[in-house]
């Protein structure tokens, strides 16, 4: 079985990122870019001790979690888990093993004011 398979198999659901296009200044003023939602096969998990240690020194007291996925997730995106809780991509790895292409990123809880 190939990586993609076990992401398949092992998928805890299928999650809405949302990608922001690049935001532009009119006038002095900031205007944030459309932002487009698609649905992603996401396998969550924990993080272990190691993976939290080699994480930026900010970023260590967040809620973290770590996907599995074989669509390319790109730093900032938000992904939106089955609590409603909204997550940012902080640090993404793609892993090429024989051909199969995945991507594991590490996602922190964002803190909506």
């Amino acid at each position: 079985m190939s990586i993609l398979g076990a992401i398949a198999d092992f998928a805890t659901g299928v999650y809405t990122v949302t990608r922001r296009t690049a935001g532009t200044r009119v006038d002095g003023r900031w205007t944030a870019g459309a932002s487009t939602g698609f649905p992603v096969q996401l396998c969550v998990q924990p993080p272990t001790g190691r993976e939290l240690r080699d994480l930026p020194e900010g970023a260590r007291g967040d809620d973290i979690r770590v996907v599995y996925t074989a669509t390319e997730l790109l730093l900032r995106d938000e992904v939106t888990l089955e609590d409603g809780d909204q997550y940012a991509v902080i640090r993404a790895e793609r892993w090429d093993l024989t051909g199969a292409v995945h991507w594991r990123c590490w996602i922190a809880r964002v803190d909506k004011p």
